[in-house]
C-alpha cells in the first residue's frame, strides 16, 4: 500500500509541473519550484521524465539577471491530437487540433440529422477522414458537441429541439467511432474553447449567436454549471414579453430575436452573405442589422448586470461582430445611461468552428488536468 501511495505522489507531483508548464507558457525550473512549492531536484526529476516522454521540450532562456540565464520549458503542443465534431440540425463539421488549439485538418459536410444507422454511418465516415491523419499514439480522443441538454453524464440526450429527438442515449451517434468519445452541450463547448484563448485566471462569459443563442460561464477554464447541468442559457432569456414564439415553448426569447437564421433570412442566404450585403450599405439589411443590434445590446446588458464579467461575443454571427463592437457599444449605453464602461464587450479568438473546436478542447482539457 505504501509503495502504491508512493507512485501515486510521484504521478501527482509530475502532473503538477505538467500543468504549470501548460498554463505558464514557457517557465523556468526556478519558477516551478517556488511556484508549487518543491524543491529544485524534485522539479528536475520530473521534468526530465516529461521530456524523455516527449511532452515536453526546452524553448530558450529568461533573461539574464546578473548570473546564469535560466532555461524556459514549453509543452510538446503536436505531442497529442484531438478531434472535435459539431452536429446541427443541416449539417455536421470536425476538425483536428493540437493542444495549443491549432487547426490541422477541417471538414464539414451536408448531412440533416436524423436518429438513424445511415446518420451514425454518415458522421462515422466524417470522424474518420479526420482521425486517420493522428499519428500512432498521440490521439487523445473525441469530444462531440450538439444542440441540446444532455444528462449530467452526457450519457442521454434529454431535449433536442432543433435536432427533433429527446430521451435517447447519445452513445448510438458514436458507434462507429473509437476511442474515448465525450458529448457536450454546443455553446458550452464553444465556451471552453475561448476559456483556452485568454488567460487561465479569467472569469468570462460566452455569448453564442449562432443557429441557437446560448451561451457559457468560465472560471479559470473551468465551465461553472447549475443544479441541472445547465448554465448560461441566454437564449432563453426573455427579451421581449408575449413576443415571438419560440421553439421551447416560451415567448419573446432572445433566441427567437438573435438567431444567425434572422440575419440569413433577410438576404435569403445565409450569414456571410448578410454581412458582405451590410458593408455594402445595402438597406434591406442596414434595417435588419439596426433592429438586431438593438436586441443584442438588450441582452448584453443583462448578461453584464447579472455576472460582471468580461463577455465574449462567439459562433456564426459573433465572428462578425469584431469591428462592429462600436455601434453595438454604443446601442448598450443607451440603455445604460453611459453609466458603466464597455470595455467587458470582446471579440471571439475563434469566428469558425469554436464548437467543434470546443468539443476537442474537452479531451485536451481531460488530458492536461488529468496530470495535475
Amino acid at each position: 500500500m505504501a509503495a502504491n501511495r508512493d507512485t501515486a505522489g510521484r504521478e501527482n507531483s509530475k502532473n503538477r509541473i505538467y500543468r504549470a508548464i501548460y498554463e505558464g507558457r514557457g517557465i523556468s525550473r526556478q519558477q516551478m519550484a517556488q511556484q508549487l512549492g518543491m524543491s529544485l531536484p524534485t522539479v528536475g526529476t520530473h521534468l526530465g521524465e516529461l521530456m524523455d516522454e516527449g511532452l515536453v521540450q526546452e524553448t530558450g532562456v529568461l533573461a539574464s539577471t546578473g548570473g546564469r540565464r535560466a532555461a524556459v520549458y514549453e509543452i510538446e503542443e503536436d505531442s497529442r491530437l484531438a478531434v472535435g465534431v459539431e452536429v446541427t440540425a443541416d449539417y455536421a463539421k470536425a476538425v483536428l487540433i493540437n493542444l495549443r488549439g491549432r487547426v490541422y485538418e477541417r471538414e464539414k459536410v451536408a448531412i440533416p440529422f436524423s436518429y438513424t444507422e445511415d446518420y451514425a454511418e454518415r458522421l462515422g465516415q466524417l470522424w474518420e477522414r479526420i482521425r486517420s491523419k493522428v499519428p500512432r499514439g498521440k490521439f487523445l480522443g473525441t469530444g462531440i458537441a450538439l444542440p441540446a441538454i444532455l444528462s449530467l453524464d452526457g450519457k442521454q440526450i434529454l431535449h433536442a429541439e432543433t435536432l427533433g429527438t429527446e430521451g435517447v442515449p447519445t452513445e448510438f451517434l458514436r458507434k462507429k467511432m473509437e476511442g474515448e468519445v465525450l458529448f457536450f452541450h454546443d455553446s458550452a463547448a464553444a465556451g471552453l474553447a475561448e476559456g483556452y484563448a485568454h488567460p487561465a485566471a479569467d472569469h468570462l462569459a460566452y455569448l453564442y449567436l449562432s443557429d441557437t443563442v446560448g451561451g457559457a460561464i468560465l472560471n479559470n477554464r473551468e465551465l461553472v454549471f447549475g443544479l441541472h447541468g445547465q448554465s448560461a442559457e441566454f437564449g432563453h432569456m426573455i427579451l421581449h414579453a408575449d413576443g415571438r414564439p419560440c421553439y421551447c415553448g416560451r415567448r419573446g426569447c432572445a433566441d427567437a430575436y438573435l438567431s444567425a437564421k434572422r440575419l440569413a433570412e433577410t438576404s435569403e442566404s445565409d450569414v456571410s452573405e448578410f454581412f458582405k450585403r451590410l458593408g455594402r450599405g445595402e438597406k434591406r439589411e442596414e434595417a435588419a442589422w439596426k433592429t438586431y443590434r438593438k436586441d443584442l445590446a438588450l441582452l448584453i446588458s443583462n448578461i453584464r448586470v447579472t455576472l460582471d464579467c468580461n463577455l465574449i461575443l462567439g459562433g456564426d454571427v459573433g465572428g462578425f461582430l469584431g469591428e462592429r463592437l462600436p455601434e453595438i457599444r454604443e446601442e448598450i449605453q443607451k440603455l445604460d445611461g453611459g453609466v458603466m464602461p464597455i470595455d467587458y464587450l470582446k471579440p471571439c479568438a475563434y469566428p469558425e468552428d469554436a464548437a467543434a473546436k470546443g468539443g476537442a478542447f474537452l479531451m485536451i482539457q481531460e488530458f492536461v488536468h488529468g496530470r495535475s
